[in-house]
């Protein structure tokens, strides 16, 4: 992906595994600003804790719906230990949507960070290997997500530029 591309959160690319790293890319920026936020208003790392709730939430939705039930035949084990940790990051944004402490909020980020950023590591070390084996599969997958995240987020107007 180009900066260009990269910065306007438009996704060259065609298979589902580009939506999905994008994804990735989005929620560790999101981390990062976050961390640079510590300093700052607690309205700005209350919204940053929020957009990330969000777009978590959102990339699991269509992984559990549409993307893994897709590979499972490829690596169940991945699969069922990814939604493993899929329930663990729900458990961890549920304690942030009830909690309206910044100290609560830190940590949770703080944990869900941890969390995440391994399990993203690792989803991208399986796209490349099913970008080897299934590259087709991975176009026509594109699209479902395309419409359900667009489902998920009520708007069209993050997936311009992706269909």
């Amino acid at each position: 992906m180009d900066m260009q591309s990269a910065l306007s959160g438009k996704v060259t690319g065609d298979r589902a595994t580009d939506l999905l790293r994008e994804d990735h890319r989005k929620v560790r920026e999101l981390f990062e600003q976050y961390e640079r936020a510590i300093a700052e208003q607690w309205d700005t790392r209350q919204s940053l804790a929020e957009e990330i709730s969000m777009q978590l939430e959102v990339h699991s939705r269509v992984e559990e719906e549409i993307f893994y039930p897709a590979i499972r035949r490829i690596d169940a084990e991945f699969v069922a230990h990814a939604i493993e940790q899929h329930q663990a990051v729900d458990q961890i944004i549920e304690r942030l949507k009830q909690s309206s402490e910044e100290v609560h909020y830190d940590a949770a980020i703080s944990e869900l960070q941890r969390l995440v950023e391994p399990h993203m590591d690792d989803e991208e070390a399986l796209f490349e290997r099913l970008e080897e084996r299934v590259p087709e599969a991975l176009g026509l997958l594109r699209a479902k997500i395309v419409k359900r995240k667009e489902q998920l987020t009520g708007s069209t107007q993050e997936m311009e530029g992706r269909s």
